[in-house]
């Protein structure tokens, strides 16, 4: 079998007006896109409802409901945030984990936690997403 043949690089003066060429369309597309990107939130670009609850495990805090406010029903729950309202210098040792159910009406229920510490307020971040 033969060696493929070897391409020459190709060079500015190869081809002299492809650069003119190729910077107009990119130097209109540029500011367009950049303009676009700019003004895109979080929401608009990830169908996600974030949600800040309060949890006080000095008694029992759940069920809390909070509203879908999604078009679909969320089929995911991330914590990305728990802060101790207690105590600043004492954080969660283990990522906290909720259990959580729609309920008939439309709502999220918000049914229990693990990896909070008993007798403690905490501030959780939560994003569902479907």
């Amino acid at each position: 079998m033969s060696a493929p043949p070897k391409a020459p690089a190709l060079t500015r003066e190869d081809l002299p007006d492809l650069p003119d060429k190729l910077l107009s369309p990119l130097n209109t597309w540029m500011p367009a896109v950049s303009t676009c990107l700019g003004a895109l939130t979080l929401g608009d670009n990830l169908i996600a409802q974030a949600e800040e609850v309060i949890a006080d495990t000095r008694s029992d805090p759940f069920p809390l409901y909070l509203a879908n406010k999604m078009p679909r029903k969320a089929r995911h729950l991330i914590i990305t945030h728990c802060e101790n309202l207690d105590s600043d210098d004492t954080a969660p040792t283990a990522a906290p984990w909720l259990t959580w159910k729609h309920v008939s009406d439309g709502r999220i229920a918000l049914t229990g936690a693990l990896g909070l510490a008993a007798s403690t307020r905490y501030r959780l971040t939560l994003l569902f997403l479907p």
